[in-house]
């Protein structure tokens, strides 16, 4: 799970801050509009059908999760925590139903009064790209130094390497170039309209 929020008092459509942090401790951070090629090349190894590239424009900045909603966040607001892998600090809430994320953005959006909604597949695409066009956002290679993944198997454009058998702590990994973690490997997201 990553919240997304929309950018919507005045304030923050001249200037908006570049990161906010909420009542149980999500942390923010402010995605500019823009332009982008959302989908894969045709060439791209194991390119699934549905997608296809074509041009997008975000016309609204937004705000995105700098990390995965941790079980201590979703605990919180939820009152328990249903994930598979647990005892470490950090690690992201895991195995939730799309109505489930939309039960715990809707008891965020009473608690704190704003407008948080779960990013559409194109806001958390263009998010992770963070202005690249290579397969992922730290390049055309992804290792295991990059990312938590299956590591025993070759990824496309990939090599084989370590298997953690669990999840790691959000932000175990570098950054994007908007400050977002994790946005390859670890744990699946759910996005609002997909």
């Amino acid at each position: 799970v990553t919240l997304a929020g929309d950018a919507v008092h005045a304030q923050a459509k001249k200037d908006p801050p570049k990161h906010f942090t909420n009542s149980i401790g999500v942390k923010f951070v402010w995605i500019p509009p823009g332009n982008f090629i959302m989908g894969s090349p045709k060439e791209e190894k194991e390119r699934k059908s549905d997608e296809i590239q074509h041009k997008l424009t975000l016309t609204k900045s937004f705000y995105m999760g700098v990390y995965a909603v941790t079980q201590e966040e979703w605990q919180a607001v939820m009152g328990k925590n249903p994930s598979f892998f647990k005892g470490e600090k950090n690690l992201p809430v895991e195995r939730i139903p799309w109505e489930h994320c939309q039960d715990f953005v809707k008891k965020m959006r009473d608690k704190d009064k704003k407008p948080y909604r779960l990013p559409t597949e194109a806001e958390w695409e263009y998010a992770c790209r963070a202005g690249t066009t290579t397969p992922y956002h730290f390049g055309e290679n992804i290792t295991t130094d990059q990312a938590n993944y299956l590591g025993e198997i070759i990824l496309p454009f990939g090599k084989k390497g370590v298997f953690r058998k669990k999840t790691t702590p959000v932000g175990s990994f570098q950054a994007n170039a908007w400050g977002l973690h994790d946005m390859h490997g670890n744990v699946w997201q759910q996005c609002q309209d997909w």
